[in-house]
């Protein structure tokens, strides 16, 4: 009968990959609760559309509005921590992702990085060629391979604005900005307008 005090034996990878599995469930758990704030947001703007529209001829309208507006704001705050709680653990699952990359994986890698190199001493590269250079260049540099994280130089120049959190910040703040624009349509339209 063995003793139940030895250690037992652990292996690493095993670890590694249970650890993996464990951030990226953490990470889609995150993204499905990004998700349905942004699914609450659509239908609770929706009510106060037409909660406000149907209530525009009195005081109540224009303060639909405004609280709609104030309370879409805390969805934003909610959205963005989401945002961060679902990143910030994307440098570890980078690290360990590398790990657990099989070494012919990597050969193919650094092959190809040698190609476009040599490739781009005699031709012109096409935009794409380039953008994949820029790619592998900074998997060659880091020494990893970056499995969620894309480096910004890899997008398009018109395109490196459009990010996840500078979206959802400009809708935010255009439906916050649509609130009260139309809270105070219907708080004046009364006075202009008072047979409409």
């Amino acid at each position: 009968m063995a003793c139940k005090d030895e250690p037992e034996l652990i292996n690493e990878d095993e670890i590694s990959k249970e650890l993996l599995g464990a951030l990226i469930a953490h990470r889609i758990h995150q993204d499905n609760l990004f998700s349905s704030r942004v699914q609450l947001l659509i239908a609770f703007q929706a009510g106060v559309l037409v909660g406000s529209f149907s209530q525009r001829d009195n005081w109540l309208g224009p303060a639909i509005m405004i609280g709609g507006g104030i309370f879409t704001f805390f969805i934003y705050l909610l959205v963005l921590k989401d945002q961060d709680d679902r990143d910030v653990n994307l440098e570890l699952i980078d690290y360990i992702g590398t790990d657990l990359v099989p070494s012919g994986f990597k050969e193919k890698i650094y092959a190809e990085i040698n190609n476009l190199k040599m490739l781009k001493k005699t031709t012109v590269f096409t935009k794409s060629q380039e953008r994949l250079l820029t790619k592998f260049e900074h998997y060659e540099i880091e020494k990893r391979y970056v499995w969620f994280s894309s480096p910004l130089q890899c997008l398009p120049r018109w395109r490196r604005w459009a990010r996840g959190r500078n979206i959802i910040s400009l809708i935010m703040i255009s439906v916050v900005l649509l609130d009260f624009a139309l809270a105070y349509l219907y708080h004046y339209a009364n006075y202009l307008f008072p047979n409409a």
